[in-house]
């Protein structure tokens, strides 16, 4: 499969060449890789240049920001799996590889996403967020947290059945709003291996200086999903918002009990994991 990554840039020169050189050391054939620069003034271009040879196109440009970079790239992208990374994050070694297993090996599989970790400004790993099994009804109830982008891929078809296309006017949770798009067509899957970091800086880091805002425009986007959802569905929500915070102070069995009912209100998809003794990917019991 071919795998088309956009990686949107501007004045992050200090990191772009290890965004950069963890995606081409992926020596993963068939990739696509796409860089839409918003015309920088620092050393950004000098880098890109530096690689030009390995992208299948770039340019830089003024821009309306991020997610307008990211359109013009998907625009231009040709892969049947697609996906983005931002420039001061990175790809894990083998993620592309454990991407293409997974579609492959799981054809009902339309998007996916890998481990939650961070770096810090050293590339060194400073944390891993459990493994989540995901639904829309889950997300709609208020369970959102988080879907992490560095390590999201999708398939083609799922892109155009969703508009093709990320929406600018949601400027810090656009993908966010893509993810919910995403989730009226197909179930998400998780991946328990980590594929991408997202990258922790000291300061200057809009994503998290910005994190209230962001939420504030995720409750907006779920308040849209929720009126979208039938009778039903709607009925769901309400069972999942009243029993979930119920767990905690239940006794371990009615715990357990418990989480099975909420598990099966939520419809989770299961969990892709490696299989230590084949070496492949396998489904296991969703978390």
């Amino acid at each position: 499969m071919k795998i088309s990554i956009i990686t949107p840039n501007y004045n992050q020169g200090e990191f772009l060449e290890r965004t950069i050189l963890s995606v081409l050391g992926q020596g993963y054939d068939r990739l696509e890789y796409i860089i839409i620069d918003g015309g920088s003034t620092d050393n950004s271009l000098a880098i890109i240049k530096k690689y030009e040879q390995h992208l299948a196109y770039w340019v830089s440009e003024k821009d309306a920001g991020l997610y307008d970079a990211l359109n013009k790239g998907f625009a231009k992208a040709t892969g049947d799996i697609m996906g983005w990374l931002n420039s001061d994050d990175i790809l894990m070694t083998g993620a592309l590889l454990t991407v293409h297993d997974a579609f492959s090996r799981f054809p009902q599989v339309k998007w996916v996403t890998g481990m939650p970790s961070s770096i810090d400004e050293q590339d060194r790993i400073i944390s891993f967020q459990p493994v989540q099994s995901w639904s829309r009804l889950k997300i709609v109830s208020g369970q959102y947290r988080w879907i992490q982008q560095e390590s999201t891929y999708w398939r083609r078809e799922l892109w155009q059945a969703s508009g093709a296309r990320l929406d600018p006017s949601f400027s810090l949770a656009g993908d966010f709003e893509l993810w919910a798009r995403f989730f009226r067509h197909e179930k998400l899957f998780s991946i328990h291996i980590a594929m991408a970091g997202f990258r922790k800086r000291s300061q200057q880091q809009k994503s998290l200086e910005g994190l209230q805002a962001y939420i504030k425009q995720v409750h907006t986007i779920l308040l849209r999903e929720g009126a979208l959802l039938s009778g039903s569905e709607k009925r769901k929500v309400r069972i999942i918002r009243i029993l979930r915070p119920l767990m905690d102070f239940l006794p371990d069995k009615l715990r357990r009990r418990g989480l099975r009912v909420l598990r099966k209100l939520q419809g989770l998809t299961p969990v892709i994991a490696r299989d230590r003794s084949s070496n492949t990917l396998v489904m296991t019991s969703s978390k």
